[in-house]
Formats: structure tokens, sequence, C-alpha cells
């Protein structure tokens, strides 16, 4: 049976006698006191007491909790010599009151006021959870004002009290409800600051607990969904569970949809439906979940009013889909948006905020890629402008000051290969050296950075002619390209392929030769872990047009080498096939590498456990490229990745034991090739910025042609008349 109700209205007119009494001289002034109000002397007031004195003990005034201790004790009749706490007791009993609630100036006249607006939010608890209620959700917001993580421990414990406790079960259903939802609020906090997964375990557990027990008509449904679908959001970032993904997805789509259109809390309901969107769609690639997170943030911003504090962050997540969108399809009109949006982000951020430097570099990146579209230079010069700012508003300590300046690194050589200021290459070169010094080594961001700094020595060598910038752009290519291969193979592939070109450019063959085969070993990678072709469609054609050049590079640097000279045309031969075979394997729907054939045999589960190891694979990058990831931590997703990939190659295996699968995502080799020379002879004819060549391949002999005249250039003026 539920508690008998406390009688609050008495309870503050026996309290306000109590304080407004002249003198305690005598001890039967205060006996005559209890006499009138007996509830003073009662259970529930006792525990209410205890939860004064919790209140005082939170927020760590020692005087008035002694001095609370000591009325609570006068009014059990345990203190022995009650007199020592008459005088000052009546006179301070006021002033601990409104000191305990941070209101000492205000008239003794307003208490009885006070006592009913701080108390009538308990009118229908019991008062055995008030001492409780009270000191969880005061030592929480100590927490929240850097009371340190001791104050979260003592607020979970006061939680835990009330939801062991015998009565909790037949508490009313609102009490129930905001303990359930608000202990689960507080775990959630605890797991953010110690990260124990059990605290998120168990304010998943309350969450459930509550959204299982609510019917549909419930007006807190939608409110206890929402922290469902945060802590599952939590959980999927934790351990990269795609089931955690589609139940926090499930339930922010429950609760839009039993929201109404006029409810204050149906903008962030939204925000998080679009997030969850944002999320599966950088996990999986389909287009479908960028199309429902741009649709959720565009309506999240149509209800959200101007001045809410948080609407910079919405416009920013609307601005990253736009700008996501622009990158697949092209469209212009997406960009234009973009930019807008995330213009209107910054004019509503203030100057102090520390969102406020993510959101220049974010602008700056929409203006560059504007430039890159029109080639108008006064996109160029705001974009670096706007690098510029967010690098000057960065702490140096910060973890994201390192991608600011790669940005701002970035924008200065675009404007040097526009206009050729040496000072723009100077500073990008600058930049471009703090933001690898600045980054982690199993950071999948340091690939990138290093090609970008290679890339900057590369043009000041060009102009200069100074080794040491030949040596370090070389290195920096080498180390990103390595680098990439393990964990960012699209860096990877981008800087092998700015190394391969310049070394031909140098006619450096022996240093292309090396360039091309981390060029290959990238593409081959990226063919096994992208699942989607919209997306590896453009890889894919990259790495056609570099074996061409690859091919060139090698059978130049076999030139004079007599048998091992061979070799290399045989290697060049097979670089050619590979990569025709990559682009056409991709466009043929008997691809070998399709699944569905497998999906409906005895060998599903193959599928299944490859396309779990390449989903744990993009999570681990993921993962791993979390700034403020502790080095410790980063390591050991590393490892985890290799493991992964280990994994990946013995499925890829398992797979080639299947009839009609033995060629399962395997590349030709020359004695394929060999083999179908043998019928008629193959010619393989490639044109590169070097000169032209073509292979002849008879049974026994490959025979170079070269071709000097037949450039890239030459070929595109007679096929397309462009120069």
């Amino acid at each position: 049976m539920p508690a008998e109700r406390f009688d609050m209205q008495a309870f503050q007119e026996a309290l306000g006698d109590l304080i407004n009494a002249d003198s305690l001289e005598k001890i039967e002034k205060i006996a005559a006191i209890l006499a009138n109000h007996p509830i003073l002397l009662g259970e529930e007031a006792d525990a209410l007491f205890d939860m004064l004195i919790s209140t005082a003990k939170s927020q760590g005034d020692e005087n008035s909790k002694k001095r609370l201790e000591g009325r609570r004790d006068i009014l059990r009749g345990k203190l022995k010599e009650p007199v020592q706490w008459k005088d000052r007791f009546l006179r301070r009993v006021g002033k601990l009151i409104l000191a305990m609630i941070l209101l000492p100036l205000l008239p003794v006249l307003l208490l009885s006021l006070l006592i009913q607006k701080i108390l009538s939010r308990f009118s229908s608890v019991p008062l055995k959870f008030y001492a409780d209620i009270e000191q969880a959700q005061a030592t929480q917001e100590r927490y929240l004002h850097g009371g340190g993580i001791q104050a979260l421990d003592e607020a979970i414990a006061a939680w835990e009290r009330i939801l062991q406790h015998n009565d909790f079960a037949d508490a009313d259903e609102k009490i129930r409800l905001g303990v359930l939802n608000d202990s689960a609020g507080t775990y959630l906090r605890r797991y953010w600051a110690r990260g124990d997964i059990e605290d998120l375990d168990r304010a998943l557990s309350c969450w459930k607990q509550l959204a299982e027990s609510l019917s549909e008509d419930s007006e807190y449904l939608p409110s206890i969904l929402a922290g469902l679908g945060a802590g599952l959001m939590n959980r999927y970032a934790r351990g990269g569970a795609l089931a955690d993904l589609e139940a926090a997805i499930e339930a922010h789509r429950k609760a839009v949809s039993l929201t109404s259109e006029n409810s204050p809390a149906l903008p962030a309901f939204l925000n998080n439906l679009g997030a969850g969107f944002m999320k599966r769609y950088i996990r999986s690639g389909a287009f479908v979940d960028l199309e429902a997170a741009i649709e959720a943030y565009r309506k999240t911003i149509s209800l959200t009013p101007k001045k809410f504090p948080d609407l910079p962050s919405i416009l920013t997540g609307l601005g990253v889909g736009l700008s996501e969108r622009y990158t697949r399809s092209g469209a212009l009109p997406d960009l234009e948006e973009g930019i807008e949006t995330f213009q209107k982000a910054v004019s509503l951020t203030s100057q102090n905020s520390p969102d406020l430097p993510g959101f220049f570099n974010n602008l700056g990146n929409s203006l560059r890629n504007r430039y890159a579209r029109s080639g108008a230079l006064a996109d160029l010069e705001a974009a670096i402008e706007e690098y510029r700012k967010a690098v000057s508003l960065t702490p140096q300590n910060s973890p994201n000051l390192r991608g600011f300046l790669n940005n701002l690194g970035n924008g200065l050589n675009d404007r040097y290969a526009r206009t050729g200021a040496l000072e723009d290459l100077e500073v990008d070169i600058a930049a471009s050296r703090k933001a690898v010094s600045l980054t982690p080594e199993n950071s999948p961001d340091l690939p990138g950075f290093l090609n970008n700094l290679g890339t900057g020595l590369m043009y000041r060598y060009a102009r200069t002619g100074a080794s040491a910038d030949l040596e370090e752009g070389r290195d920096s290519f080498q180390k990103a390209a390595k680098k990439g291969l393990e964990i960012a193979v699209e860096e990877g592939l981008r800087s092998s392929r700015n190394w391969l070109r310049w070394a031909v450019e140098r006619t450096s063959w022996q240093e292309a030769e090396q360039a091309y085969q981390y060029v290959y070993e990238a593409g081959e990678r990226l063919f096994k872990i992208q699942l989607l072709r919209e997306a590896k469609e453009s890889f894919l054609k990259e790495t056609q047009g570099l074996a061409a050049l690859g091919g060139y590079a090698l059978v130049k640097a076999g030139e004079g080498l007599g048998v091992r000279g061979e070799g290399k045309l045989q290697a060049a031969v097979v670089a050619l096939e590979r990569g025709q075979a990559r682009l056409m394997s991709e466009a043929l729907a008997a691809d070998r590498a399709d699944f569905k054939k497998l999906e409906n045999t005895e060998h599903a589960d193959l599928v299944r456990d490859y396309q779990q190891s390449i989903a744990e694979h993009h999570d681990l990058i993921r993962k791993m490229g979390e700034s403020d990831l502790k080095d410790e931590k980063r390591n050991q997703l590393y490892e985890d990745l290799k493991q992964t990939r280990v994994r990946m190659d013995e499925i890829i295996q398992s797979i080639r034991q299947i009839e009609g699968y033995e060629s399962f995502l395997s590349a030709p080799d020359f004695s394929e090739i060999e083999s179908a020379a043998q019928k008629h002879p193959l010619v393989y004819i490639m044109a590169t910025d070097a000169g032209g060549l073509a292979l002849i391949v008879r049974e026994k002999e490959i025979s170079p042609v070269w071709l000097p005249e037949l450039t890239d250039k030459a070929l595109n003026e007679t096929l397309f008349g462009r120069r």
C-alpha cells in the first residue's frame, strides 16, 4: 500500500511557529510548541529534517549542518542538555533555512512562503524518500558546478537507496517515473565521466523499464524514449554494435511520432533522430540515411526559436549533411545552402563560445569547395580567413588544433598554386609541419596531414630545387602511404598517387616503382573494405589511370636490367590488367564478389561474417579518429584493427574454397594473361604525362614499343579537342 501522505500545510504552520517563537529560555516553551504541533515529532518530519541536513552537507555548509542536527535532536528529545542549544537555535533557525537555499537576505516574514515553494514539489512523495531525492539532486547539481565525480557517486548512492527500498514499487507512478528517469540520467553522467560500461547499462535498464511500462498515450513516453535513444547512441559509440544504433534510431523515431507538432520538445527529438541517421550513413554510406538526416535537421531548424542556445549546433548538423551530399552528388544548391547554413551558425554564436572555432572551420571548408568548383578567388580568400580565425581561437593544447592547421595549410597551398606567392607556401609548410607534430602516431588523420606536408614540400622543391625539400617531401609521402595502408586507406591511396606522379615527373623510375606498389596495395585493400558501389567508383577509376603510370614506370625501371628487366615487363602487364579488371568487375552484374549468390546457400554465415568484419573495420577507424582519445586506447584499437584485417583475409580464403568462388576478390596474375596470349597476341597501350607505351604480349615474350608522342595531353586533344 502507498504510504500515508504527509500534511505539508500543518508542518509549514508548525515550523513557522517554532521559528517565530520569541525565546526558548525555558524548555517548557519548546514543550508547549511541540504539544501544539505533534506532527513535529512524527517519523516523516524526522525524515524531512534528515533531508535538510543532507542538503546542507552536500553544499559544504558544515555550520548549517550542525545547527540542523541540533534542532533535530531537540525535536527527538535525544539531546541530554537541550538548554545549551536554546538561544542560538531560536535566533538562527530562520537564517539556517535561508542560507540553505542561498537567499540570506530574504525577510523572515516570507519564510512560510519559501518553505511552501521549496517543499511543495515533494507534497506527493512519501517522506521516507525525501532525503535521498534531495541529496541525489543536490549532489548532481554540485557535480555540474565542479564538485568532482565523488558528487555523482553520492547521487547514485541516494538513487539506489530509493530504487532498492521495499516501498518503491508501490510508490505513485509519477514518483517512480521521476526516480527512474533521473537516476538513469545520473548513471549516464557518471558513464561520461568515468567510462564504466556498467553505468551505461544501468541507465539503459532504467529507461527500458520505463518505456516498456508506459502506454503509448502517456505524456512522458516521448521523453523516456529520447533518453533511451541517447543511451543507446552512447553504447554504439563505445562498442560499435549496429543493433544499438538501429535501436537508438527506432527510439528517436518513435519519440518524434508520439510528439505533437506544437510541442516544445519536438525540435530536440528531431535533432536526435537526424544525428542517428547521420551516424548510420557514416557507417554504411546508404544515401537514404543521408537524405533522412538532412530532412530531420531541416525540420528541427524550422521549429527552433532563433534565440535558442543550441541552434548553431543544429545548423552545423544540417550544414555537414548538405556538404556530404554535395560531395556525393555534386549538386551546387547543396553547396550553396551549406555555406549559408554555416554562415548563420557563425553569426548566432558568441565570440567566447568554445564551438566557434569549429564553426569557422566548417565554413572555410565549404567556401574552399566552392572555390574548387568555380575558381572564384574571393571564395578561397574567404576560406583562408575562416581557417585563420579557427586557428587563432583554438588553445594550443586542444586536439582540434591540428585539423584546423591542416586545413589552413590546404587553403594556402591552393592560393600558392593560383598566385605563386612564396609566402603562402612557406606558411602552408609551417602549418602542415605543426599539424603533423601534434598528431598521434596511430591517428587516422596522420596520413592525410603527411600527404599535405609532402605536397607543400613538392611545390617548394619545384620552385627552389632545395635537396632538403626533396628528401623531406619524399619521406612524407612514403610515411603517409605506409601508414595509410594501416589506418586510412583512402589517404594512403591519395598520398601514394601524389608520390608516384612526382617521381615520374622527376624521371626517378625506381622511386616511382616503389610508389606504385603502395598505390596497388591501397587499391586492393579499398576493394575489399568498400561495399558501396557509389563510393567505390571514384577510387577504382583513379587506380585504373594510375595503373598506366605505374606500368610505364615499371618498364622504365627495368630498362637495361636483362632478365630482371623481363620481370619488370611482366609486372607492368599485370598492373595494366589488374587496373582494367577491377573496374570491369564492378560494372558487371555478375561480379564474382556478388554476395547475393551466397546469401541463400549454406554459406550465408560467411557472407554475414565478411560484412561484420568490414563493419568492425570502419568502426575501429572511426574510434581511432576521435580527437580526445588517449594514446593507450588508440594503440589498443590499432591492434584490434590489425586482428580484424586478419579475420577478413581468413574469411576471403574460406569463400574461395567454395566451388565457383575460387577467384573471389582476387586479381589476375601473369599466368592467366600468358595463357590467354597463347591463342593470339595481347596488346596493352598506355598514355601518360611522360609519354606513351605499347606492350605486346605473345606466348613467350613481351615486346615494349615506345610511343613518346602519346601523352595524356595529346590523347585528350585528339579525342576531345581540349588542351
